[in-house]
């Protein structure tokens, strides 16, 4: 017998070069292209029961690790024997995966969904404004649908939820729990900033991950994250310990941006500064709106304080 046939089967690894193949091959019944190598990495890396931690540019698809993330695992979920080279020794998944998201900002909040939207995925938005949104039209209470809706792939939420009473008695819930397998965190540097200044609520991030059971992984995420004390604090505040979690960096150095210096006249205590409508011009032409639909006064309506 040769020594190949004898020895044990090596364990499954989506970190593996055969396991990047297998989410990207996922993630390629839902999106027409093949995804970026880093994102592929992050999300092996998830999947083998590791915490990351991505600081990568704007507009580099960092929504992917979050998305394409709920995409593998859901397929999985359904579809255990359609991948048996996954076998029984990968991490094991949840029948109707969820995983919670918070967000910075409401704007936020509905630009990811949108995303997720797109490609497949049920999202649940959780804030002050979809609540009331949902009372107003009669609506049952979106926490009570976050229990009994298990078509949810993502739950998304504002900081200010986690203290609530609600979201107190969710994580009590057994069914609920079973569902969950991940907690994404955006824009984490913020932690440093709002959490300690006018938006406490953001101090509640660092504790919600001790709420939740253990096999839950953490997906931090950033474009401007520093490096040292700054990135230091912040993994300690969510929990995460050297050594332990997985860091992807890459470089935020946009040579695509041309900088542009006008002298501004108007005085820094006035009323209106006409010298930013140039600004306001530009970023409606980029966006496809034109005047004909912002009449130029509304546009100094904006510029002036």
């Amino acid at each position: 017998m040769s020594s190949s046939a004898s020895s044990p089967t090596r364990p499954f690894s989506f970190k593996s070069e055969r396991g990047r193949a297998l989410i990207s091959r996922i993630i390629q019944l839902h999106v027409p292209f093949q995804p970026h190598d880093y994102v592929l990495e992050g999300i092996a890396v998830l999947l083998d029961g590791q915490d990351l931690v991505a600081i990568t540019p704007t507009g580099s698809g960092k929504t992917g690790y979050i998305a394409y993330m709920a995409l593998v695992v859901r397929e999985l979920s359904i579809h255990p024997t359609k991948y048996p080279e996954v076998g029984s020794t990968a991490r094991k998944f949840p029948q109707n995966p969820l995983m919670i998201v918070i967000c910075p900002t409401n704007y936020l909040e509905y630009q990811l969904e949108e995303k997720m939207a797109a490609i497949g995925l049920t999202i649940l938005i959780i804030n002050e404004v979809s609540r009331a949104e949902a009372q107003q039209e009669g609506l049952p209470d979106l926490w009570t649908r976050a229990i009994d809706d298990t078509t949810i792939s993502v739950l998304l939420l504002s900081p200010e939820q986690l203290q609530s009473d609600d979201f107190a008695k969710v994580i009590k819930v057994d069914a609920f729990l079973q569902r969950l397998y991940a907690l994404g965190v955006d824009e984490i540097h913020l932690l440093l900033t709002w959490g300690k200044s006018f938006r406490k609520a953001f101090q509640q991030i660092g504790f919600v991950r001790s709420r939740l059971p253990d096999n839950i992984v953490l997906v931090a995420l950033t474009a401007t994250m520093r490096g040292g004390k700054a990135l230091q604090n912040v993994c300690q505040f969510l929990g995460l310990r050297k050594d332990e979690y997985h860091l992807i960096r890459r470089s935020n150095q946009r040579h695509d941006i041309q900088l542009i210096t006008r002298e501004v006249s108007s005085p820094i205590d006035g009323s209106t500064f006409p010298e930013l409508q140039w600004i306001f011009l530009k970023c409606l032409r980029l966006h496809g709106t034109t005047t004909e639909i912002l009449p130029l006064r509304a546009i100094e309506q904006i510029i002036t304080v």
